[in-house]
């Protein structure tokens, strides 16, 4: 019973984990796709763009600080964005779904 319990659980929980992934993976993606030349991989903003502008390191307290849906609107809309606004991505090919993956994946970033 134990072993029967076992192979019906393990490839749920195997699913589970698998879909609980695929956010952090479309995050990554639309980071590298939209956001690493500028802020580079670590989120640091030490890139060739950000000795041009201010880009801010995305681990810092002023990024750590702003809700999940002010970020949101600061990198879809472009609010707060004076510099360099990301108004576009809404506006192009970002679906919200993305925005808010791409939030999750930042948060990680974050937590490095």
């Amino acid at each position: 019973m134990k072993s029967f319990v076992f192979c019906i659980f393990l490839p749920t929980f195997a699913v589970l984990a698998a879909a609980s992934d695929v956010p952090s993976k479309v995050g990554q993606l639309t980071y590298e796709k939209h956001c690493v030349a500028c802020h580079g991989k670590d989120g640091g903003g030490k890139t060739a763009a950000g000795e041009r502008m201010p880009i801010p390191d995305l681990r810092g307290h002023a990024v750590v600080s702003l809700s999940d849906q002010e970020l949101a609107d600061s990198i879809g809309r472009g609010v707060q964005h004076k510099v360099y606004p990301h108004s576009f991505l809404l506006k192009k090919d970002v679906t919200k779904d993305e925005l808010q993956a791409l939030v999750g994946y930042i948060r990680t970033l974050q937590k490095k």
